[in-house]
C-alpha cells in the first residue's frame, strides 16, 4: 500500500513526479498535467519499486537527464521511505 500523494493528500501514490517548481514528489493521478516527467512505482516488473534490477535501471536512465539531481531524487525516496512505514504502523494498529 502506497503513501498518500504529496500533492493533494487524498489519493495514493503511483509515480514519482518531477517538474521544475517542485523537484520530486510521489503524486497520484492529480499532478499528471503539471508534471515534465514521471517514474511509476510499479509497472509489470518496470517500476521503480518492482525489482532490484528494475530500480538500478531507472537510476541509470536518470542519470542520463540533464536536469536530474541525484540527491534531489534522494531526498523524496527519504520522504516516501518515512510515509510509507508511518502508513503501514498505522494500518497494522487498526
Amino acid at each position: 500500500m502506497s503513501p498518500r500523494c504529496e500533492a493533494c493528500r487524498r489519493e495514493a501514490a503511483y509515480s514519482f513526479s518531477w517538474c521544475p517548481e517542485y523537484g520530486w514528489r510521489f503524486t497520484g493521478a492529480c499532478t499528471i498535467e503539471s508534471e515534465h516527467y514521471y517514474v511509476l512505482l510499479r509497472d509489470h516488473g518496470r517500476g521503480f519499486l518492482d525489482s532490484d534490477a528494475a530500480r538500478e535501471d531507472w537510476l541509470e536512465h536518470l542519470a542520463e537527464k540533464t536536469w536530474f539531481r541525484r540527491g534531489d531524487f534522494a531526498r523524496m525516496l527519504a520522504r516516501f521511505g518515512a510515509a510509507q512505514r508511518r502508513r503501514l504502523k498505522g494500518s497494522s494498529l487498526r
